[in-house]
């Protein structure tokens, strides 16, 4: 679970030198020796938290802004506190390169009377 997320992307991508899909390994391998489900500081691991932050993006924008049922159209907005998220590096490994915990408390999906 990262906290401090608010410097995450920059930091990642423009602060370090590097390809970040390595320094992306490079952190995995330094967060697992841990062995625990804990918080890391952003800034210890900037390109797993931008990672995280990328993926649990991802996912809100999947969600749809409507959808039907039964012939008739409803619209829906959705707020995702927290999601357990799991980032594989391949299609085929069984184990995540990173499993975080993201979340926020702002809502996705229809924007009322627009």
């Amino acid at each position: 679970m990262m906290k401090n997320s608010s410097t995450r992307k920059s930091k990642a991508r423009t602060g370090q030198t590097g390809n970040v899909h390595e320094r992306i390994q490079s952190e995995s391998k330094q967060a697992k020796k841990s062995h625990s489900f804990m918080p890391y500081d952003a800034d210890e691991t900037p390109a797993l938290a931008a990672l995280l932050t990328d993926a649990f993006k991802a996912v809100i924008e999947a969600l749809p802004t409507k959808f039907e049922m039964e012939g008739r159209v409803y619209w829906v907005r959705c707020s995702i506190g927290l999601a357990r998220v799991d980032v594989f590096d391949n299609p085929t490994t069984s184990q995540p390169l990173i499993r975080g915990i993201v979340g926020n408390q702002d809502a996705f999906g229809h924007n009322p009377v627009h």
